[in-house]
């Protein structure tokens, strides 16, 4: 269903979490959860922003979030846990260590419109 390039580097990247078995959906439960310890840090959580699913992979993979996922290769199968997670795309950006408690400081402090507040993103989650 993905490209195959879009596929392929999805795929390297779950390999990186080859060992702890189902690897996307660890890796959902460690999103939903904030450990960014298990996630590997901040050179995989940047990672991961760069093949977090683009819109048209949503309204691709959309049907299968309520349906079963055998039958979809690991990359897809990672996008529709994924996608199931409410604002997914605001978990890895909050856990990244740009956002630490001091650095939280600093950018709220900056006051400029083009950067969110990581406590405004992480209350955007919560709720």
């Amino acid at each position: 269903m993905l490209d195959s390039q879009r596929s392929m580097n999805v795929s390297i990247f779950l390999r990186q979490y080859a060992a702890a078995g189902d690897a996307g959906c660890d890796i959902v439960q460690w999103l939903r959860d904030g450990d960014a310890v298990r996630l590997g840090g901040a050179e995989r959580l940047r990672a991961m922003l760069h093949i977090l699913p683009e819109p048209r992979d949503v309204e691709l993979l959309a049907p299968y979030i309520t349906s079963t996922t055998s039958r979809l290769a690991a990359a897809e199968r990672f996008y529709v846990e994924l996608m199931a997670l409410p604002k997914y795309e605001l978990h890895s950006p909050c856990m990244h260590p740009l956002h630490s408690t001091r650095s939280v400081r600093t950018i709220c402090h900056l006051r400029t419109p083009h950067l969110n507040c990581p406590m405004k993103l992480y209350e955007k989650i919560s709720s």
